[in-house]
């Protein structure tokens, strides 16, 4: 029976979904501006675009005046772009994070609503919007959330490619469409029954996929994800598709991916869209090619030494935890669920090697960040609104109790350490008002999860699992602002804020002994690194004229210098003074002394 001769008309619907995604864009975009961008990642990634638009070249990037390698350059251009159109701000530096991250939930939508039933798709994309790993790393402008998009792009072909709906006439694969075996509400058999005017999606998808030029497309759409994934991090976009998809032959003893995936595309993708770049820096440049390739994709994977990231096996379990917060007590059931399922949803099985490949492959790195594992989130989200579309409505509500009484408890606990004398120190020393910001965080995850189990035990679990995603997306905000209040970063803002001003009035800036990477950004100013290195040391042994070896090196070009401006730590500045250095204080706090020349 359709949507319409059940009396339910397919525009209203339309309009509400509609309506729903541009509220969800609302929540999502609006806050990009606060806080102020954070030490050391969003001032790196937002500062080399800003040195692109400034020295006009787009093909080097340079982090500080040096040649920095350690990244592709997609998403310098994107923010480059948006800093031509509205101007250089926090804003623009997270937008295309942030535009990533959205972007990704709407194809997790489009993905799910094939594979599992618009149900599920929705559960799907709640699930990744509010997963606090998906959302905090939307908000922050790493390069992260870039890679995960266009990986997903890469995935979800994939996934597409090998789904075989049962109008497609494969054994076993009701499950694919939501229509067999479900335990759950008349929701789950609407959207199987395409609801919405989104007519029969067994029988349209199924069609659709199967005609030539429908597999065509998914062929061209895995080719531009790599190319894309390529021109975000590296070889990795290589590798994780080509790996999911050699597993998967393998697992199910079927080799006509590789025939339907059509490979010929995707190197023609990647030489249209991702060499012109590696060609024209290489030859710019002759040492890009080693540094890129060699040391920072196999040394830094198979060794710790020089990368100070090195973290045991299990360091993503924990991550991966965190990450899944308000949703990770129904990680164990997914799991089974998937499994159970992939017998005979093969698209179901190769999210779980999508999961599983990514998880396994960066745990085995010697050199680990928690960002890392971000890409699994999609294949996770995916099969997690399968199960929740399956979940009955009070077994959703008992979980969402159970997180909603988990963060009271914890709000409650962290406000009772703050008045205890023994943390109360700790606490003061993180400022009233981030401590108060972290606890209102906790607290607003638990009132979304208990409103969530509410409307759950009223019979509607979609909105209950809403109002449990909006808790976690405000308790992602919170965090960020009460960072945002923590001392040493409220230092470094003020310090921008001080200099901004008199800045132009100097012709040399110093940076003595440290690097506070937002600062070039809001200064629209490089500076001359003293007795410091760190990721810049590659750049610094090209050009070494750009740089100051030694504090006494440092102390013969300052009191030759009438016009410059310096930043070092208070240890710093006291070794400087004993030595008798011309020096007066324009501004100091705990961790920054700002001096200009006597």
């Amino acid at each position: 029976m359709s949507a319409t001769s059940r009396g339910v008309s397919p525009r209203p619907r339309s309009t509400l979904r509609a309506l729903l995604w541009l509220a969800l864009a609302l929540v999502w975009f609006l806050p990009l501006d606060t806080p102020s961008l954070l030490n050391p990642d969003e001032g790196r990634y937002a500062e080399i675009p800003r040195e692109m638009v400034a020295s006009g070249d787009w093909v080097t990037p340079r982090l500080d005046g040096l040649k920095y390698f350690e990244k592709p350059p997609l998403q310098y251009w994107a923010s480059a772009v948006a800093y031509d159109l509205a101007g250089e701000r926090a804003w623009t530096a997270r937008l295309w994070t942030a535009l990533c991250g959205f972007l990704g939930l709407a194809l997790t939508f489009r993905v799910g609503r094939r594979l599992y039933g618009e149900r599920a798709a929705s559960f799907a994309v709640i699930v990744q919007a509010s997963a606090l790993l998906y959302v905090g790393l939307a908000r922050v402008a790493t390069l992260d959330m870039g890679l995960c998009f266009t990986l997903q792009l890469a995935m979800s072909a994939l996934a597409l490619l090998v789904h075989r709906p049962p109008d497609a006439g494969n054994e076993g694969t009701a499950g694919d469409e939501g229509t067999a075996g479900d335990q759950g509400t008349a929701g789950d058999q609407g959207a199987s029954r395409g609801e919405g005017g989104e007519g029969a999606s067994g029988g349209k998808c199924a069609a659709a996929l199967n005609r030539p030029t429908g597999r065509l497309g998914l062929a061209l759409l895995l080719g531009v994800g790599v190319a894309l994934a390529m021109l975000s991090k590296g070889l990795v976009a290589i590798l994780i598709p080509g790996a999911v998809a050699v597993l998967y032959m393998l697992i199910y003893r079927d080799a006509r991916l590789l025939l339907a995936s059509r490979p010929w595309w995707t190197l023609a993708a990647l030489g249209v869209l991702a060499a012109p770049w590696f060609v024209l820096v290489s030859v710019r440049n002759p040492e890009f090619a080693h540094f890129f390739f060699i040391f920072e994709h196999f040394q830094r994977y198979l060794s710790s030494d020089q990368f100070q990231r090195y973290q045991p096996a299990w360091f993503f379990v924990p991550v991966l935890v965190a990450g899944l917060v308000p949703w990770l007590t129904l990680l164990p059931r997914t799991l089974v669920d998937g499994v159970r399922a992939a017998r005979h949803e093969r698209a179901s099985g190769l999210l779980l090697i999508w999961a599983a490949f990514v998880f396994l492959f960066f745990s085995a790195s010697q050199s680990k960040l928690a960002t890392y594992i971000l890409p699994m989130m999609p294949a996770l989200s995916l099969l997690m609104g399968r199960t929740l579309a399956r979940l009955p409505a009070p077994r959703l509500g008992a979980h969402l109790r159970t997180v909603a009484a988990l963060f009271a408890l914890a709000a409650a606990a962290a406000l009772v350490l703050t008045h205890w004398p023994r943390t109360a120190a700790l606490a003061a020393g993180a400022s009233p008002a981030s401590v108060a910001l972290f606890i209102a965080a906790l607290a607003l995850l638990a009132a979304g999860a208990g409103v969530g189990a509410r409307c759950c035990r009223l019979g509607r679990p979609l909105l209950g699992a809403a109002c449990a995603a909006l808790g976690a997306l405000l308790l992602t905000e919170a965090v960020l602002l009460g960072i945002a209040q923590l001392p040493r970063v409220r230092a470094e803002r003020e310090l921008s804020r001080r200099l901004s001003p008199i800045i132009e009035r100097y012709r040399h800036f110093y940076c003595v002994n440290l690097y506070i990477q937002t600062l070039p950004f809001y200064l629209r100013r490089t500076c001359t690194l003293v007795s410091y290195r760190g990721e810049l040391d590659f750049g610094l042994q090209r050009e070494p004229s750009r740089g100051i070896g030694t504090l006494g090196e440092f102390i013969t070009v300052w009191k030759r210098d009438g016009s410059a401006l310096a930043i070092m730590r208070p240890a710093d500045y006291r070794s400087l003074e004993s030595l008798g250095t011309p020096m007066h204080v324009i501004y100091t706090a705990a961790t920054v002394v700002a001096v200009v020349r006597q």
